[in-house]
């Protein structure tokens, strides 16, 4: 049973589909996947949004090659003032421009 997706380009959307555990092993070719979590998943204590992400980790881990990222935020990091600051910049730009930046974008910052 092979995993199926969807995937967005310019010229609308194309069903993709990754082969599974079984046909990867058989030699087919295994497709790459990158998670992005907006916080450690591997933690002692797993309730809620944690429990369901490990859950989707390992759904996704049988589909393909999976490399985990984690974002660090604002309040995270080395650099958190200058995080703090860059934060605050971002929300008052884009208040200034009339626009509304959800909190969640301005604390993570690009990089």
């Amino acid at each position: 049973m092979a995993f199926k997706a969807m995937k967005r380009s310019g010229f609308g959307q194309q069903e993709v589909s990754a082969p599974s555990r079984d046909a990867a092993s058989a030699g087919a070719e295994t497709v790459s996947i990158v998670a992005v979590w907006s916080r450690d998943i591997d933690v002692a204590v797993r309730f809620g949004r944690i429990n369901t992400a490990v859950q989707v980790r390992d759904a996704l881990q049988d589909a393909g090659r999976l490399t985990n990222w984690t974002l660090t935020n604002a309040f995270e990091g080395k650099q958190r003032i200058g995080s703090l600051c860059q934060a605050v910049w971002a929300l008052l730009a884009e208040l200034a421009a009339g626009r509304f930046l959800p909190l969640q974008s301005a604390i993570l910052p690009p990089r």
